[in-house]
């Protein structure tokens, strides 16, 4: 039972049904004067103090109280989809104890009013009032039709990508097959002092800061040996994750059979990142990719990826 309480809930949070229903009955001066009521009842809010000091307390209170009769007020005008003609302090008072009848849960008793000192301190009923105007507000919904169906399509859109994102590397790997540079042997030109071995490169995983970095130098490199020649659809380049991205522009991929001779296939002027690598689709057959950087400065990269399809 509560599991399926629970799934109704849920149902209810994502697609929102009850809330448009509620609000497909609401005329826009209804929900105008609800929101004029609203705003008042937070400037109330607004001006209490929490201050210990009893004269304070006590205004605290009557400001707290101010605040639940212009709520339930504003609640009765949205379920009866009516402005009501006047409004005077007596059936303000009726409005809100019919209200506290019907919130069993809420600290809110019908017919305890009388004044905002009744049965405790000022401190304890400024907190029984603060509860009071927080269960108010959490029961208005002050959201147009409109306003309700933007937030079911954002929270469905939101659902989608939480349950997308873990498929995405999956389909990814579908599609393109699967990454034929993991585990191939790489070189490096040199490599800067306490930075981690360049073979992380092909490791599969894009590394939060760098797998490789080489010093600063004249034409620095990396170099991915696959053992034998093979066919690459697309290669992936993927730069250090923790910044200085400019520092790794421009730079240039290569192909070789024999690790002696190299074709360029691709360049890059402009800053990749992780989340969108440097991508060269060619249709390249190679046993050799090198990727260098010309003239002086060091690389610094956490991936690079190939696929043959």
């Amino acid at each position: 039972m509560n599991g399926l309480l629970a799934l109704r809930r849920f149902r209810e949070f994502l697609l929102q049904r009850d809330a448009e229903e509620r609000a497909r009955g609401r005329s826009e001066h209804v929900l105008e004067f609800a929101r004029r009521l609203f705003a008042a009842a937070e400037r109330r809010i607004e001006r209490v103090s929490d201050s210990d000091v009893p004269g304070d307390a006590a205004l605290d209170c009557e400001l707290y109280r101010d605040a639940a009769l212009l709520l339930a007020l504003a609640q009765r005008a949205l379920v009866e989809n009516a402005v009501p003609d006047s409004v005077d302090p007596a059936s303000a008072r009726a409005v809100f104890d019919v209200w506290a009848a019907a919130n069993g849960g809420s600290v809110a008793q019908p017919g305890v009013w009388a004044d905002a000192t009744a049965g405790g301190s000022y401190r304890a009923n400024r907190e029984r009032w603060s509860q009071i105007c927080r269960d108010l507000l959490r029961s208005l919904d002050l959201r147009s039709r409109f306003a309700v169906r933007a937030t079911r399509y954002g929270r469905m859109l939101a659902l989608v990508v939480v349950l997308a994102w873990p498929i995405l590397p999956l389909a990814s790997r579908l599609r393109h097959g699967p990454n034929v540079l993991r585990g191939a042997a790489v070189t490096a030109s040199s490599r800067f002092p306490g930075t981690p071995d360049p073979s992380g490169l092909t490791n599969g995983d894009v590394e939060s800061r760098f797998a490789g970095h080489t010093t600063k130098e004249k034409d620095s490199w990396f170099l991915i040996d696959l053992g034998q020649a093979r066919h690459l659809a697309e290669v992936r380049v993927f730069p250090r994750g923790d910044g200085y991205l400019n520092d790794s522009v421009p730079v240039v991929m290569e192909t070789s059979a024999d690790g002696v001779t190299f074709a360029q296939v691709g360049s890059r002027a402009d800053v990749y990142t992780q989340a969108a690598p440097w991508t060269v689709r060619s249709g390249m057959d190679a046993r050799f990719i090198r990727i260098r950087m010309p003239g002086l400065g060091y690389l610094a990269l956490s991936e690079v990826e190939g696929y043959a399809r």
